[in-house]
């Protein structure tokens, strides 16, 4: 029997959830909930788990013996694919009015299951949502053909449907190849979560860091398997998984692999947490490792960017949750009372943790902190419950336990941890990135496991960073004054925790809005008094009971890393019927909680920091991080500026409009037989291609009806030059902003809306709900056609600033400046930032204009549709487009469309030397790329196995045995159809040169191959417990020997390094400028071997 409730039989107590009695889950009162001392001597179950009726999962709560708490998440009987022939919609609107308290009279009710001949309404509703109006359909019978649809679709365009035509063909197929991978089926995947109760806020104030030195230790070997990094080796080459982390109040450690090595997997991680070997040797060397992580943590990096893989190169992209780095959380905590955990270092390093006895102190501290009543374990995996409860109580049942109270009972500390007069103050932290922001603080009283049923900080968070008509963004934005807002208290250790929680504004400013600092403060508070002036707003507030609804109800339905960690991390704080009801659903509207939380955001308690690059050096430092900074108190002017502006502006300000986009609860039914089929959509010859493909992609919402359309747009106007790659930059930022002003409404309630410039054209990716995003669509290419209109002057002139900067800021980061230059250098179209940053300088207004206008003059456009689609809605997708391309008449060929290419390295290693541009920087970089040329996919799969083996092998040579850096790993991939091999290792300049580290990669690769592949009884031996692979020796001996092996015939490598400290020996321009134009003049000349560059 599933041990699980819904709302069909939900208990009343439900309903209640996070009321008075049982809201405030605080540390103190979670020992009395929950019982950490050993159980008996059976499995002890936990209750039953509250979930949406939705949810196919089954779930299972235990206790061991031992104490140790396991959360068990079977997905074996969940569907293969998210198609959901059964009606729910009433269990829904059930689950929401009991559970929830959310009443769906407000709600327009959107039913499309079979048994339904059209969408229909059960709830008659009003509702501010239009439906999407397709026209013609009205009158079309209710079983439309795909023939019929077809028919229809050639009747409204220009041209005639051309199947077999050349220049179709070639355009529609290079896209179908290149663009559109299935997703990969992870139904067999496993993941498990181990988390322990006990994190940096426990460390001894004498051994700052040893929380994190302890889960750096858990790779080091254990009992049963000595050897070091065999967890890393194991899963690996099984696309497997392990990682761990360390924050304030736990430490987690986490595997995913598959199903046929997880019960082994599962050993390991029992026998790493339980019985660590700690060898004196290893755990010396890997303190190297923990000082090299620190280096890394103390380089300033930009706060709006985070770095992504796009075929294992390195891009930017904003980041959206807008986290403070490391550094200044640190910066933070360190204003806290002297003793609190709060000021506890993070991360640690050789210098904190140099102590007397320093060994015994460690094993000391791990035995007492390590034991299994302060643990709780995640299981996700397709097993059936009894099997995972056998798995968990066969491996996890002999972990140690301690009679000893829970590490966070331990920590005795009451009230603020901050004192009024360090933290109320104005704080001026300088930067070397380009990132002018301002962060306001409120330390607040703990609320991270209490009022769960209300969640005012998110209700407020989500007001304040509300993009729409009468809010803060819309009207500093309007003003050139600020490029984003967003507030909240977000789970992170320093912000969110046991003592306080510290609720955060931040503005993201222009060079206009720096200058004009305190205006920006006095609107943010003139704001906020707008806020104390209303009650809350219930509309407001349902909306964002909707949107945390649709995301516990939709969320996807397979195995998700994400949903069993957080699973596994709430069971540390709450009951276990509530783990997963407890972080997402908001079921009380308590407009006296929130209206008495909102008082509390006043001018009197807050802290304000500013960061900037134009702040130089300051007078006091951060110990750990040796962050500079200064502070002052408020000013009388500052406070009276502030008072004079709340009264005119907290007139303008009012609360947003009710979110057309929320206001829908659909049922996750389909009707089957209306659904499109894969094939062609529409070509038309020099025009436009689109097609169905497949109606799986890759789904966060699970069940819920959504579809993705993804647009390439090519224009000969591209191939101009590189100046034009700088242009259609600028047009995918200025699209995005329009976007996200007209859409802000829509990006809130599950779309996802997003332009980018991919290599030869600009990609749209639009994904929604099914039956809304058609609509949307055609508002899109609304923009497009209106863009010149939409732009202003005054727009383009801080969007260029803007641009300018994070282009800067690449070149500040030496990782992400690598992997920009092996770009480079590896495809025919790149543009380095630094020429990007040349051409911006020159590109005004009316030069942005007229390249927008020759790019629509003469387009193709090829676009895939993916997801839930019905004949209705793909009609209308296609007529949108349509009408788009009567606008531009002219057609493209194909010899117009330039393709890209990666040109052939020279024979041999080729090597650039490129000195970092950022003097605060700790680290180097040096990249290995190996180039194997066009490989057929056999070969291809070959070289993917080769680099996760090694990927493994390096990891443990040259990090856990050298220590060569931090950060060692080994990609493969498929560039432009080339198939190519990357070696990474950041290092430490002060431990290694990157000459150093190049040839001790090269050494890896040879010592690789002489232990696996000089002979078929090694590599035989070599594959026991890599995945049932069927590989020809020889031929896997053979690519080695060609491409990773010097030789005078096939290999070809290029070297990047990014290095600190560096003596430029011979300079050979900057770069990129004179780079760019010598290129295959020097590098690809085949004479010379070494380049040495300076920027």
């Amino acid at each position: 029997m599933d041990p699980t409730i819904t709302p069909t039989n939900a208990s009343s107590n439900f309903a209640q959830f996070g009321s008075d009695d049982e809201e405030v889950l605080a540390p103190q009162e979670m020992n009395e909930s929950v019982n950490l001392s050993p159980g008996s001597d059976d499995c002890s179950g936990l209750g039953h788990i509250f979930k949406s009726p939705l949810d196919p999962r089954k779930y299972k709560a235990i206790e061991l013996p031992n104490g140790l708490k396991a959360i068990l998440i079977s997905t074996l009987d969940v569907p293969s694919s998210n198609k959901n022939k059964t009606c729910h919609l009433q269990k829904i609107l059930q689950f929401n009015k009991t559970c929830m308290g959310l009443d769906s009279t407000s709600f327009k009710i959107r039913c499309e299951c079979e048994t339904s001949g059209r969408p229909t309404f059960v709830d008659k509703a009003s509702s501010t949502v239009e439906d999407v109006k397709i026209p013609g359909a009205e009158n079309s019978e209710e079983s439309v053909s795909f023939v019929e649809v077809m028919n229809a679709i050639k009747a409204l365009i220009l041209g005639e449907i051309e199947k077999g035509d050349d220049a179709t063909s070639t355009m529609s197929k290079s896209t179908t190849d290149v663009e559109s991978p299935d997703p990969e089926d992870d139904a067999q995947s496993c993941t498990a979560f181990l988390t322990v109760g006990a994190g940096w806020f426990n460390d001894p104030p004498e051994m700052p860091g040893m929380a994190h030195f302890i889960e750096h230790c858990f790779f080091l070997g254990s009992k049963k398997f000595p050897y070091p990094n065999q967890l890393f080796r194991l899963t690996l080459p099984h696309d497997g998984y392990t990682n761990a982390y360390t924050s304030g109040d736990t430490t987690v450690y986490t595997v995913s692999t598959s199903l046929e090595i997880f019960s082994l997997a599962l050993e390991m991680l029992s026998d790493g947490v339980g019985y660590p070997l700690l060898p004196r040797d290893l755990v010396a060397k890997e303190m190297d490792a923990l000082d090299s992580e620190f280096s890394l943590r103390q380089d300033d990096m930009p706060k709006v960017f985070q770095i992504i893989f796009v075929i294992n190169i390195l891009f930017l992209k904003n980041n959206d949750h807008y986290s403070l780095l490391q550094k200044y959380n640190q910066l933070l905590a360190s204003l806290a009372k002297e003793g609190h955990p709060l000021r506890n270092m993070d991360t640690g390093n050789k210098e904190t943790l140099r102590i007397p006895h320093f060994y015994k102190r460690m094993v000391e501290w791990r035995s007492s902190n390590y034991c299994s009543n302060y643990m709780t374990l995640g299981l996700e995996a397709p097993l059936d419950l009894v099997e995972m409860e056998e798995l968990v109580t066969t491996y996890f049942s002999s972990i140690p336990s301690s009679i000893l109270p829970h590490p966070r009972s331990r920590i005795k500390i009451s009230g603020s941890p901050f004192q009024s007069k360090i933290f109320h103050r104005i704080y001026r932290v300088p930067s070397i990135y380009h990132s002018e922001f301002i962060a306001i603080h409120w330390a607040l009283e703990p609320m991270t496991w209490k009022n769960l049923s209300v969640k005012a900080l998110e209700y407020l968070g989500s007001l304040i960073s509300s993009k729409g008509q009468g809010g803060l963004y819309q009207f500093l934005s309007y003003f050139g004054l600020c490029t984003n807002v967003t507030a909240g208290c977000w789970d992170s250790n320093t912000f969110s925790n046991q003592y306080t929680s510290i609720f955060t504004i931040y503005l993201d400013l222009t060079e206009e809005g720096f200058s004009k600092q305190d205006g920006i403060i006095g609107a943010v508070f003139a704001y906020l008094d707008m806020l104390g002036k209303n009650e809350p707003s219930l509309h407001f507030f349902q909306e964002l009971q909707k949107q945390h609804a649709d995301y516990f109800h939709h969320q996807s339905t397979r195995s998700s890393t994400t949903y069993c960690e957080d699973a596994c991390l709430w069971l540390q704080n709450v009951p276990a019927k509530y783990v997963l009801v407890a972080p997402q659903l908001i079921t009380k509207f308590d407009k006296d909680f929130i209206y008495s939380t909102t008082q509390q955001l006043k001018l009197e308690t807050c802290n304000i920091m500013v960061f900037s690059k134009k702040y130089r050096e300051q007078s006091s430092m951060e110990s750990f991080y040796q962050t500079p900074y200064s502070s002052q108190e408020f000013s009388k002017e500052l406070i009276d500026k502030i008072e004079k502006l709340k009264s005119p502006l907290s007139k303008i300000f009012h609360l947003p409009s009710p979110n057309p986009y929320l206001y829908e609860i659909t049922c996750c039914g389909t009707q089957q037989k209306n659904l499109i089929r894969n094939g062609p959509l529409m070509i038309v010859q020099g025009k436009c291609s689109i097609f169905y493909k497949d109606e799986k992609f890759k789904n966060l919402k699970g069940q819920f009806p959504q579809a993705k359309y993804v647009f390439w747009l090519h224009s000969p106007v591209m191939n101009s030059g590189q100046k034009s790659e700088t242009l259609m930059d600028f047009i995918c930022h200025f699209i995005n902003e329009m976007i996200e002003s007209k859409f802000s409404s829509a990006l809130v309630a599950h779309f996802h809306l997003h332009a980018k410039v991919t290599p030869g054209k600009i990609e749209l990716s639009l994904t929604g709900p099914s039956h809304q995003l058609p609509q949307v669509t055609k508002d899109v290419f609304k923009i497009l056609i209106l863009f010149e209109k939409l732009l202003d002057m005054k727009t383009f002139h801080v969007g260029k600033q803007i641009y300018i900067e994070r282009m800067d800021n690449i070149l500040l980061d030496n990782r992400i400046h690598a992997w920009e230059v092996m770009n480079f250098l590896w495809a025919n179209r790149y543009t380095t930032s630094k020429e990007h940053i040349k051409h911006a300088e020159k590109i005004d207004y009316f030069a942005l204009l007229d390249f927008i206008k020759a790019f629509k003059r003469k387009m193709y456009i090829a676009g895939f549709l993916h997801g839930f689609i019905t004949i209705e809605q793909a009609f209308y997708v296609v007529q949108t487009v349509s009408h788009f391309m009567k606008m531009y008449p002219k057609p493209v060929s194909p010899r117009e469309i330039r393709s890209i290419r990666c040109p052939q390295l020279p024979i041999g290693e080729n090597i650039v030397k490129i000195k970092s541009k950022n003097v605060r920087t700790h680290t180097s970089v040096v990249i290995n790329g190996y180039q194997f040329g066009p490989l057929n996919e056999s070969d291809d799969k070959i070289i993917n196995f080769l680099a996760k083996c090694m990927s493994d092998a390096s990891y443990h040579q040259l990090r856990t045995l050298e220590q060569l850096g931090y950060i060692v790993l080994v990609y493969h991939d498929d560039i432009f159809d080339v198939t190519s091999l990357f070696i990474e290792v950041v290092t430490q300049p002060k431990n290694f040169s990157t000459d150093y580290c190049n040839k001790r990669m090269d050494k890896f690769i040879q010592e690789f191959y002489n232990c696996y592949l000089t002979d078929e009884s090694k590599f035989t031996e070599f594959m026991i417990g890599k995945p049932q692979v069927s590989f020809d020796f020889f031929r896997v001996q053979e690519l080695y020997q060609r491409f990773l092996l010097p030789n005078e015939e096939f290999y070809r490598k290029l070297s990047v390094q990014v290095v600190q400290d560096f003596f430029c020996l011979k300079s050979f321009g900057l770069l990129p400028a004179e780079f760019c134009r010598e290129r295959k003049r020097v590098l690809f000349s085949r004479q010379i071997k070494s380049l040495e560059l300076c920027t």
